[in-house]
Parts: structure tokens; sequence; C-alpha cells
């Protein structure tokens, strides 16, 4: 009975959360309520409460929810070109990016939280607590990768984690005529000016010959 009735309330939760991720794609955070939420969804604020203590809440964990997915995806991709060349990790990252960039629905969201980060100094520091977890993961699953490549970036994995970020978050914005130039192209022209760096002592990281796209420094 427990087991059923924590069901019921994950599934509610979830319904909740999909509603606000529609409702803010479609008109904003500044136009979400908690009744429109709940209308959207089908449920009565009692159930909403039940959840969440107020929408700054709900954001949170919407946002919590996205950036959790991100990194999950990611660090699939990583494990998967574990034993691949530098160049097809070069090429998913840059790929992985740019994917999120042409997701309008969630670079909206993303959107749309951090302007209203700005605008209120009471969820920006929960925004950025969360924000900040994300990017140190991040960083951690960029910095693995290259690390088993024999890859000492030019920065430290965070701020180049954060600046990954913020380029498909300004990508997602950009109208198509502003470039002639692909936002995968982008990304990568990114990934290999900061990326590069000077390889571990000692390991090399490499499966092959094959030249790598990003590449090392010899002394």
């Amino acid at each position: 009975m427990a087991t059923a009735r924590k069901q019921a309330q994950r599934e509610t939760r979830e319904k909740l959360l999909n509603a606000a991720r529609s409702l803010t794609v479609r008109r904003g955070i500044a136009a979400l309520s908690t009744r429109s939420v709940c209308e959207a969804a089908g449920y009565s604020q009692g159930a909403f409460y039940s959840n969440f203590d107020n929408m700054d809440a709900l954001l949170l964990a919407l946002m919590e929810r996205q950036l959790a997915a991100e990194i999950d995806k990611l660090n699939a991709l990583i494990d998967a070109k574990t034993k691949g060349n530098l160049d097809e990790l070069n090429q998913a990252l840059a790929t992985h990016f740019s994917e999120l960039a042409a997701d309008a629905d969630g670079s909206l969201l993303s959107v749309e939280l951090q302007v209203h980060a700005l605008r209120d100094p009471a969820f920006a520091a929960r925004f950025d607590t969360t924000r900040s977890s994300y990017l140190d993961a991040l960083g951690g699953v960029i910095g693995a990768g290259m690390s088993r490549h024999g890859l000492s970036p030019a920065l430290p994995a965070r701020e180049l984690a954060r600046g990954l970020h913020a380029l498909w978050t300004g990508m997602a914005v950009q109208s198509a005529a502003d470039t002639e130039t692909s936002s995968e192209r982008l990304v990568l022209a990114f990934f290999m000016a900061l990326a590069g760096g000077q390889p571990d002592n000692g390991h090399t990281g490499r499966t092959d010959d094959a030249p790598t796209t990003i590449q090392r420094s010899h002394k």
C-alpha cells in the first residue's frame, strides 16, 4: 500500500514538472503560477503543495532533472568513447553540445531559468548552488574523458565545462542566420582551442596512430 502511494506521488510530481516545463517553454516563467501549473497537470493546488514548498522549489527541481539527464547522457558518451581515439571523443562532444543547443525546449528552459535568477535574488542563491554542482559534475565527466586520452587542458576542467555550457546556451538563442558556421564546428573549435594542453607524462591514451583533432604538444 505504501509503495503504491509513493508511486502515485512520484507520478503526480512528474506530471507537475512536465506541465511547468511546457508552460515555461510556451509562455515563460513570468507567466507561471501555481494554479496554471495545476490546471495543466490536472491536479488541485493541494497536490502541488504536497510535492513542492513553492514555485521556486518546483523550478529548481525542473532544473535538477534536466541537468541530471544531461550528465547521465554525457557519462554514457564518455564511457562509450573510452577505447576510441581522440578524434572520436572530440566529435562526440561537439555533437553532444550542438544537439543541446538545437533542443529548442531544453534550451529555452535553461535560458528562462538563468534570466529568472538574474531578476530574483532569492531564487538566484539556490539556482547558483544547483548550477555550481552541475558544473562540478560536468567538469568531472569531461576531465575524466580527457585524462583517459592523456590530455591536460589549458583550463581547469570545471572552467572548460563553464565555457561549454555558456557556449551552447548562447547558441540556443542565436538566430540561424547569425553565422554560416555550424554549431557543431563552433563547439569543436572551442574545444580544440582550450582542451589540447600538454600530454600527461608517460601516458599517450592512444589506441592507434591516427592523427588527433586536438593535437598534443611535444617537447
